[in-house]
């Protein structure tokens, strides 16, 4: 059997990356390396292939969760003292400026005939992976698995695993290791 791949119009795709550390660098934005990690750009790769096979039509969406402050826990100065929302609001907003940047430098490298939408917002990664699948609706969503060994997934989760249990779509998780 084959799919049809016609009935994909909207692909999420979850990012993570991090600051580079030594030689780990993938892309640079603002003079500030950043390591996308393989599995993640294997991820891209596998929806990008999708969307080809599904028509010019379908949009993918690279989407980053960015670490979200909360007011309760953030604080500068004397104890007790919390940042002003606004800095915090501003803080945000440079995180998903930033944020974009990279996902359109990865969008330029590995999507450059996909209709590519780039989006990053604050919380944590489950939570934020869910909301932008509420605000997209996509079709499918393509996240990496993360590597980390059975016993940690065990103890800590992962975030596939809970995306997959909590989506409203279908999900493909991208290996961290294995064919491109």
């Amino acid at each position: 059997m084959q799919a049809d791949l016609s009935l994909i119009d909207r692909i999420l795709v979850p990012v993570d990356f991090a600051q580079a550390e030594g030689e780990e660098v993938s892309f640079t934005v603002d003079d500030i390396g950043i390591h996308v990690s393989e599995a993640s750009l294997r991820a891209v790769r596998w929806a990008v292939a999708i969307a080809r096979g599904a028509g010019p039509s379908c949009r993918l969406r690279l989407f980053h969760a960015t670490p979200a402050l909360d007011l309760n826990t953030v604080y500068a100065g004397p104890a007790g003292t919390t940042l002003p929302s606004a800095a915090i609001q501003e803080i945000h907003e440079r995180a998903n400026r930033f944020a974009v940047a990279v996902l359109e430098h990865i969008a330029r490298d590995i999507a450059e005939d996909v209709d590519v939408e780039c989006a990053a917002r604050p919380g944590r990664p489950v939570d934020a992976i869910l909301a932008e699948a509420v605000r997209f609706a996509p079709d499918l969503i393509v996240l990496a698995a993360s590597g980390r060994s059975r016993v940690a997934r065990f103890f800590l989760g992962s975030t596939a695993d809970r995306i997959i249990r909590r989506a409203e779509c279908p999900v493909l998780v991208i290996p961290a290791e294995g064919r491109p």
